[in-house]
């Protein structure tokens, strides 16, 4: 490459490169020019830094010149700046439009203005009504700026000199702080930045990307916005509402972060009000996108009744009726999606006034969030609890709910509140009933409310149990409470248990939560040294049946393993003594719901044996060819009721727990759209099974995040939003406990 000859410099806008002048605020000539010895003589070829250096220059020139003038933004500077720097390359290359070389040429040696005053600096007499002066022969200059950006009054003739001189120098030089006109506080006082938001684009900058006439241009309107930080903060504000932090503890701990590293400046400081508005942003972003849900095959539900929801009430106050906020005692009904890309999401929930608890009530409101998410048409099954409210055989919710359809879908009864209810029923018979929802009458029970995990353990007798450590990424997914289980139960069975669960805190007990009851009846047995014959009796369950029960269904994939799963109940409870068979086994036999026929067919359609698959096959086959319509035949209205045939349970497999050839059978619903030829060929080739799931877990975790939403929300909309987000948040990351949880 050629030198750069001085005959070529001539032809350049602006001249030869040169730093900016000392005691003169800098022309455009000026900066070009020094644009010029930072890409050829200091060998600088990125534009960005070029400008950045720049920038730093001109405003340490105006500092010197008084700190109290107020300067454009950063941005506004930078944005100034930069596009004089691509019209000053566009010259150089003979690309640059006429009008906007014309007024390179005549600006040239014109002030570069840096301030946020764009005033004229008008000269008014002394009798004008803004002028505060009663008469003089001193020349006033008045600035209509607002106030944060009126140029102080001793400066005022310097700056109007300086927009009018032609040329670096004038009669004015910056020289020494006058200590008699700048105070020491204002010396020391910084220049207070204006809001990133706040572009003031002055005459010159519009000018020069403009192809119109000067007069045209030199009416532009200067628009004035106001002081606004404008960056969005989407992870943080989900992360905010996920660990429910205020608006004002986030605002502060964001802040200092950010001034921490650096990165904080004034235009961006975050308040309260600012991280409401993100907190609201991001829970109207959730609520859109869960309405374009639609086309849902199955869904879990669950109620509970909130006594701390937030409510509105009319209350008489001292004469005077005001609508107040209290607490009061709401039922709640919880929607999870359990199908297809978004199983385990929650969909919605809604409140049901006291007077509408019943079953038809609740199909009622079931049938409504089908249809406001499109779903009438495509849903195939339901997953609830195992109440007369839900399963009820005439007026359940789930044979209202098929009455409103008129047609079938699967009931799938939660198998975890089945592998409870046994438990249930045995402390009852055996110790003695409750007296409270968390206090029981009998010996065992009483001694449950004591600190147990405080105690010594002693030599107690091992109670063998099958069960052993599920994988490390199982472990991980459970729940401190589901954690001592387990590790209770391998020590009970192996005659040591780990000295770090055998000191941690469990649970509260409640009949809500039968998973902390036989945690406690574990820890007191290892602390129990001459054990009662009830105590022994209740370990023994649940080593047997209820602990391994609770990770089999915990692993399983779909509800046509729950045929297995009860068979395996029948099986472990059979080794116990008769006592204890006779009074859980009744409790199994009236809640094996997944053994009703359009279940049971399912489970062996999706088997991996053949022969099962041959038999489901030729069954739909049949009742493809024949519609019982004999209301005697288990039928009300057309659809069948949820009646659960006899139990064999002395069979040696579980495809022999119910005689299909006994009862009606109806087509599984979730084989409906499934051809004659697709379902023959699924003989020979095992097929897909559907992942609806046996437990109705993730609809419990939902129930509680609406109890939280009704203790900080009244409206129903922002109850779901705020839950939303939550539910997005915890989807990127379910826990955050080493650096390997955190994904970006």
């Amino acid at each position: 490459m050629p030198p750069v000859k001085r005959t070529r410099r001539c032809n350049l806008y602006g001249g030869s490169p040169s730093d900016l002048p000392i005691t003169d605020l800098a022309t455009y000539g000026d900066v070009v020019r020094f644009f010029y010895k930072l890409k050829d003589l200091d060998g600088i070829k990125d534009k960005n830094i070029i400008i950045q250096r720049t920038l730093c220059s001109l405003k340490e020139i105006w500092f010197n010149c008084n700190s109290k003038l107020v300067l454009l933004p950063e941005k506004s500077l930078i944005v100034k700046l930069l596009r004089f720097y691509n019209n000053v390359i566009s010259w150089n290359g003979n690309k640059i439009k006429p009008l906007t070389k014309k007024l390179l040429e005549k600006n040239k040696e014109k002030l570069f203005d840096l301030l946020a005053c764009n005033c004229k600096l008008e000269v008014l007499p002394c009798d004008d009504g803004n002028i505060k002066c009663s008469g003089c022969s001193n020349v006033h200059l008045y600035c209509s700026c607002i106030g944060s950006k009126k140029v102080p009054l001793e400066e005022r003739s310097y700056i109007k000199d300086q927009r009018e001189k032609i040329g670096t120098k004038e009669k004015f030089q910056i020289g020494g702080i006058d200590n008699s006109v700048l105070s020491p506080t204002s010396r020391k006082t910084k220049q207070t930045k204006a809001s990133d938001e706040e572009i003031y684009i002055k005459e010159f900058d519009t000018i020069m990307d403009s192809d119109q006439s000067e007069t045209s241009i030199s009416s532009l309107n200067q628009t004035r916005s106001k002081n606004y930080n404008t960056t969005h903060y989407p992870k943080f504000a989900l992360e905010v509402i996920r660990y429910g932090i205020s608006d004002e503890a986030a605002a502060a701990v964001a802040n200092a972060l950010l001034q921490d590293i650096g990165y904080l400046h004034l235009n961006d400081v975050i308040d309260p009000s600012k991280m409401k508005r993100e907190k609201e942003r991001v829970c109207f972003n959730a609520s859109f996108e869960q309405s374009k849900v639609s086309n849902i095959k199955a869904i879990s539900l669950d109620s509970k009744r909130n006594k701390n929801s937030l409510v509105y009430e009319q209350r008489d106050i001292d004469g005077e009726i005001n609508l107040c906020k209290f607490t009061s005692t709401v039922d709640h009904l919880t929607f999870t999606i359990e199908s297809g890309e978004l199983q385990g999401q929650y969909l919605k929930h809604i409140d049901v006034p006291k007077e509408k608890g019943k079953g038809k009530d609740l199909a009622e409101f079931t049938c409504n969030v089908l249809n406001e998410f499109k779903s009438d048409k495509s849903i195939q099954a339901i997953i609830l609890d195992n109440t007369s409210v839900n399963t009820g055989k005439d007026n359940g919710l789930v044979a209202c709910l098929k009455r409103i359809l008129k047609r079938r879908i699967h009931l799938i009864s939660c198998l975890l509140h089945v592998n409870e209810l046994p438990l249930c029923h045995l402390i009852s018979k055996l110790d003695g009933s409750s007296n409270s929802s968390n206090n029981y009458l009998g010996p065992v029970g009483k001694s449950l409310t004591n600190p147990i995990h405080l105690n010594l353990t002693v030599d107690f007798i091992q109670v063998k149990t099958d069960i052993e450590y599920p994988p490390l990424c199982v472990i991980k997914d459970l729940s401190a409470d589901q954690r001592m289980l387990l590790e209770y139960s391998i020590g009970i069975s192996r005659g040591f248990s780990d000295n770090k669960y055998l000191r941690k805190k469990i649970g509260p007990i409640c009949h809500a939560r039968w998973l902390t009851t036989a945690v406690w009846i574990l820890a007191l047995y290892t602390r129990t040294i001459n054990p009662s014959r009830e105590l022994k009796i209740f370990v023994e369950y649940i080593q047997t049946v209820y602990t391994p029960m609770w990770f089999n269904i915990k692993k399983s994939k779909s509800f046509t393993e729950g045929p297995k799963l009860i068979f395996q109940f029948i099986q472990r409870i059979l080794r116990l003594d008769t006592e204890v068979q006779n009074i859980t086994l009744p409790i199994i036999y009236r809640n094996s719901f997944c053994l009703q026929p359009e279940n049971f067919i399912a489970a062996l359609l999706y088997s991996e044996e053949q022969v099962y698959r041959t038999i489901a096959v030729v069954k739909i086959l049949e009742t493809r060819k024949t519609l019982i319509k004999d209301p005697k035949n288990g039928l009300k209205d057309g659809i069948r009721v949820n009646a659960i045939p006899i139990i064999d349970c002395r069979c040696k497999n579980w495809s022999k727990l119910i005689n299909l050839y006994d009862i009606d059978c109806f087509e599984p619903p979730c084989v409906e759209d499934i051809s004659n030829e697709e379902l023959l060929n699924m003989i020979p080739n095992q097929g897909k099974a559907p992942h609806f799931p046996c437990h109705s877990q993730t609809v419990e975790r939902a129930v509680k995040m609406t109890s939280d939403a009704s203790g900080k929300f009244i409206n129903l909309k922002k109850r779901n939003a705020y839950i939303l987000a939550k539910c997005q948040s915890q989807k990127k990351r379910k826990y955050f406990r080493t650096k390997k949880d955190y994904t970006l």
